[in-house]
């Protein structure tokens, strides 16, 4: 005697075996295939449509973080289309969307750098003025680098922001050295 129909599922020798076709846009994620297929080791009709549901659930859950993704991406798409021509440029130079994540660790890690550096040295008693002066001049030198990289990583992570980028803000690197050189 045959087993009662069950929703996503086929039957073959007393057994139920999920058949749960796989949407177009989620086949590349599952490798490719049309269904997931999987022998549901039953022949309780009950217990068949409970797995095939929880099969559908992880199915339809998939589906959404698929399409929210999607979705994520087109409206940073969107954004990235209604910059101003000099922030579209600094984008395509960044990389795209992806690169500019990657650029603002780089600057934020260069930044923290510079900020280590541009602690001055310090002064021995008996360093004679020109040593003193060559070390200022130096200080002063970092100073600048970081002046320019902490400009260049606020204007990286306000195009992030625009686009919604999720980066963790990093407030103490940004921020100036307590201290002037030569003090």
């Amino acid at each position: 005697m045959p087993l009662p129909p069950v929703k996503y599922c086929q039957q073959r020798g007393g057994t139920y075996y999920l058949n749960l076709p796989i949407p177009m846009p989620l086949r590349p994620a599952n490798g490719g295939l049309a269904a997931r297929r999987r022998s549901l080791k039953t022949s309780d009709p009950k217990v068949a449509e409970r797995e095939a549901r929880a099969a559908k659930a992880d199915l339809d859950r998939d589906i959404a973080a698929v399409l929210a993704a999607s979705a994520a991406e087109s409206q940073r798409a969107r954004l990235a289309a209604a910059l101003p021509a000099e922030e579209r440029q600094l984008l395509a130079d960044l990389g795209g969307i992806s690169g500019v994540a990657e650029e603002l660790r780089t600057l934020r890690a260069t930044v923290a750098f510079l900020t280590a550096a541009a602690s001055p040295a310090p002064t021995d008693e008996t360093r004679d003025r020109a040593a003193q002066i060559e070390t200022q001049a130096e200080s002063a030198e970092v100073q600048a680098r970081l002046a320019v990289m902490t400009a260049e990583a606020r204007r990286v992570r306000a195009l992030a922001d625009v686009l919604h980028i999720d980066t963790p803000h990093h407030q103490r690197a940004l921020r100036k050295p307590q201290r002037e050189c030569g003090r």
